[in-house]
């Protein structure tokens, strides 16, 4: 996440390499070999979408369940694909992906755009809105360093709701949207969940921190 926030002041456009949760590798220099890809079935990855408060319904139309090896270790996760074919995996001890590393995208050739920092923040928009897919333009970076790679899908809309987490790396990706876009209307959406770290973490009441949310926003 430093490394990320440095980028961002910098205005790199160079992406920074996924370092994963240690108790994911046993073998941190063995590259991440998918193995397999089909509906989500098991009980596990179905029962951790719940504990993060997403509808499985949701997560079944634009996830997969995702097996992997990492050195001699299997694995299994919940994968979202991204524009280049790489995969978003997360399970409770694992937050990763495989190459490549892209941004993801749903045209639905409006002049909107919804824009959200990583998948689990896109499932928890659509379940609060009871969708079980986009219905207008998104974009999920998968990483805020990949807001370069974004922006020109972004540039074709007159307003972006941005939908960022409650951090340090969401305010300067804002600023930077904003500076780079400045013919777009860039709305703050956090603003409906500022006592939260992100809008995942808002469908979950046990991790809401002890601060005054500020006024909510609209709903879109």
């Amino acid at each position: 996440m430093a490394e990320a926030i440095r980028r961002l002041r910098k205005g790199s456009a160079d992406e920074v390499p996924f370092q994963p949760l240690p108790t994911a590798l046993p073998h941190e220099d063995s590259p991440l070999r998918i193995l397999s890809v089909g509906e989500i079935r098991h009980p596990a990855p179905i029962g951790y979408l719940r504990e993060r408060g997403i509808d499985p319904a949701v997560a079944g139309a634009l996830c997969r369940e995702v097996h992997y090896a990492v050195g001699e270790r299997r694995i299994f996760a919940i994968g979202f694909r991204n524009d280049a074919g790489g995969w978003e995996l997360r399970n409770p001890q694992f937050k990763g992906s495989s190459a490549p590393k892209n941004i993801t995208t749903f045209d639905r050739h409006g002049d909107t755009a919804l824009l959200f920092e990583g998948f689990f923040d896109l499932l928890s928009y659509l379940t609060l809105q009871h969708e079980p897919e986009p219905t207008v333009d998104i974009a999920v970076l998968n990483s805020v360093v990949n807001l370069p790679r974004a922006l020109p899908f972004l540039a074709r809309h007159a307003t972006i709701h941005a939908f960022l987490d409650n951090d340090e790396a969401g305010r300067l990706t804002l600023e930077r949207l904003r500076s780079t876009l400045p013919g777009a209307t860039v709305i703050d959406r956090a603003e409906s969940y500022r006592a939260h770290k992100d809008l995942n973490e808002s469908l979950r009441p046990s991790t809401k921190v002890s601060r005054t949310p500020r006024r909510r926003g609209r709903k879109l």
